[in-house]
């Protein structure tokens, strides 16, 4: 569906809504600290079992099964770099899904970067753009 379509049809229009009501609960520090870590352990607990640098880092103790809290993720957990990126993707992807496209960035640095994405995901961030 494209773009017209979709404005047309109104989609954009019910996902805003519905990402904004995402945003409206007030949460306290506690509950946000809890919803977040949530997070990143469901997904964490599928990057595990596809890429190929979680599995054997998680098989050989290096990381753990699931983290304890943010504090524990943010210790544990290298951040990813463009340099990680350059010379690690085949590691960092999940070779059960094929990409549906490649971004590059702008090349800042002098060294342009490709990486993959796919239509599922960005399909999520459409409101996000509009809003």
């Amino acid at each position: 569906m494209g773009l017209i379509a979709k404005i047309r049809s109104r989609k954009i229009v019910r996902d805003c809504i519905a990402r904004e009501q995402e945003y409206a609960p007030v949460l306290t520090d506690e509950q946000r600290i809890a919803w977040q870590l949530e997070q990143i352990n469901r997904n964490w607990a599928m990057q595990q079992t596809t890429i190929p640098a979680y599995i054997e880092a998680v098989r050989s103790g290096r990381l753990p099964r699931s983290f304890a809290s943010l504090i524990d993720f943010t210790q544990r957990m290298q951040p990813t770099t463009k340099k990680m990126v350059q010379t690690q993707m085949a590691e960092l992807s999940d070779p059960t899904r094929p990409e549906d496209d490649s971004l590059t960035t702008g090349g800042s640095t002098g060294q342009p970067t490709s990486f993959p994405v796919w239509n599922s995901e960005a399909e999520h961030s459409i409101p996000d753009r509009w809003m």
